[in-house]
């Protein structure tokens, strides 16, 4: 293809208020240093505490953005970024269970065998009942309150597919017919307090494990 000069005749550029960033030759996805706010190290490899806590912290950010106009300042702008906030809360929901049960398994002499699937009702049982196995801390209140959370998410978006694709695999719109507007406040808050609990909960087992490798 000819190189185009699109500063000259480009009718998109006549009122931009800065150059528009046109791909160019040289460029790259996954270039390393620069600034190092923006240089990120990702050497962890097998470790599950930067995948989950990266897709926690980048949901709230998101939230954090629309609470303080840091966006686009236009209303609409949740009517965007609702998708990518449900998908990584999910995501982090998802990798928080998996963890769990990794590492439950581990705790209980079992094989650490990752789930494959993506459904969260499945998981979070499974959950539960390495929890019950080792007589975790964890009221019967804060796991029902859990249980219900876990039911809307798969109501919603069972297999991970509704907030990242308009569609299915048919065709067919993957967001239920209900669904039609979100409390994205409301949906932070609560997951602040499943995360919460979550963590508590990977914690203990966590600490058992250490203290059975160390003779306690």
């Amino acid at each position: 293809m000819e190189d185009v000069d699109h500063n000259n005749q480009d009718p998109f550029t006549e009122d931009a208020e800065e150059e528009i960033p046109w791909p160019k030759k040289g460029d790259t996805l996954f270039a390393t240093g620069g600034d190092r706010r923006f240089s990120a190290y990702v050497g962890y490899r097998s470790e599950w505490f930067p995948y989950i806590e990266g897709y926690k912290l980048a949901a709230d950010v998101l939230v954090e953005s629309l609470a303080e106009d840091r966006i686009r300042k236009h209303r609409s702008d949740a009517d965007f970024v609702v998708y990518p906030i449900v998908f990584l809360y999910r995501q982090f929901l998802e990798l928080s269970l998996k963890q769990i049960i990794l590492d439950g398994d581990e705790l209980c002499g079992r094989e650490r065998k990752l789930p494959g699937r993506h459904e969260l009702e499945p998981l979070w049982t499974r959950c539960k009942d390495i929890l019950k196995k080792i007589g975790a801390r964890g009221s019967d209140s804060e796991i029902a309150a859990i249980d219900k959370c876990i039911k809307q998410f798969s109501k919603n978006d069972d297999g991970s597919y509704s907030f990242r694709y308009p569609v299915n695999t048919g065709n067919k719109p993957s967001l239920p017919k209900k669904l039609n507007n979100i409390d994205i406040k409301c949906l932070a808050d609560t997951m602040d307090g499943i995360a919460f609990w979550l963590d508590c909960a990977h914690t203990e087992i966590h600490e058992r494990i250490r203290n059975l490798c160390s003779g306690f």
